[in-house]
């Protein structure tokens, strides 16, 4: 039986109204309940309800020992809301998610864990050579910086909110990455005046409105490299039209800055909305007068 076939047996709750997934961060169970449409009109779960369906949770999987419902992501920073359904004895929401050889330690009750990304993790990973100087504007807890410090020559990571700050340099540490990774606290757009022109690849994992750090990105760019820019694309006329207009966008304001791209491969990431999808562009650019 699936997830949620398992937990109606468990609970008696109506098969409908459990989630159809969840996100396992290391011992934590993050849960999303949306309304119901149903014959009678919306229906919803009660807190008792919740809090059954976290404990028939920890009794099934015993590998998860605390249940926790997310109910919303919060300002520039995505900070997450989250509401704990069900703790076992000596467990907080303080973990250690393990991810192909990896140790992130976070707080999932500060610090969003997107393993909708682990695919593009994977991907990125695979085109460094040992040689690269990399960049990674947005590092978080270090999701991209870690993997690409074990086959870089350098990574620098920058960040700027305290608690993903903290995990981050806690996640060096622990991975023992102390000689590969150098962590900034701080706006990229500011800490790009200490490192330009020194790197040979840009990491650019954040949106929406990333073409406002590309000139920061440029400036830490050498005169040539790759930047792997993060942004949403609307398909909604069409999937053309919208590479179309998130090419011409970003193109136009790496022209201003002095760059001409050569080189571009589009990738999907995952649906963000309907219709509407987190993409990466992968872009070789140029300054122009070495043409």
């Amino acid at each position: 039986m699936g997830f949620k076939e398992n937990i109606a047996k468990a609970t008696g709750i109506n098969k409908e109204m459990i989630p159809g997934s969840y996100q396992g961060v290391g011992h934590v169970v993050l849960l999303k309940f949306l309304p119901k449409k149903t014959k009678t009109g919306i229906k919803t779960l009660t807190d008792k309800q919740k809090k059954h369906i976290a404990e028939a949770i920890l009794g099934l999987y015993t590998n998860f020992h605390v249940v926790a419902e997310i109910t919303g992501i919060d300002g520039e920073l995505r900070q997450p809301k989250i509401k704990v359904l069900k703790t076992e004895d000596g467990f907080t929401t303080t973990t250690i998610h393990k991810e192909h050889g990896l140790q992130y330690s976070l707080d999932v009750s500060k610090i969003m864990f997107s393993k909708g990304n682990l695919y593009e993790r994977k991907r990125l990973i695979s085109d460094i050579n040992r040689n690269e100087i990399i960049v990674d504007m947005f590092a978080g807890i270090g999701y991209f910086s870690l993997g690409l410090a074990r086959n870089a020559a350098k990574v620098y990571a920058i960040e700027k909110n305290r608690d993903a700050f903290y995990y981050l340099s806690e996640n060096i540490e622990l991975n023992k990455l102390e000689n590969k990774i150098e962590a900034f606290l701080g706006d990229c757009r500011i800490v790009a005046d200490h490192l330009k022109s020194l790197a040979d690849r840009i990491s650019m994992g954040y949106f929406p409105n990333t073409e406002l750090y590309l000139p920061a990105a440029l400036k830490m760019l050498k005169e040539k490299g790759i930047i792997h820019y993060h942004d949403l694309a609307d398909f909604h006329k069409s999937e053309a039209d919208g590479w179309k207009n998130l090419i011409k966008k970003v193109e136009t304001v790496i022209e201003e800055n002095g760059y001409v791209i050569n080189k571009i491969k589009k990738n999907k990431v995952k649906t963000y909305s309907p219709h509407v999808w987190h993409v990466v562009l992968d872009m070789e650019v140029e300054w122009k007068s070495k043409q």
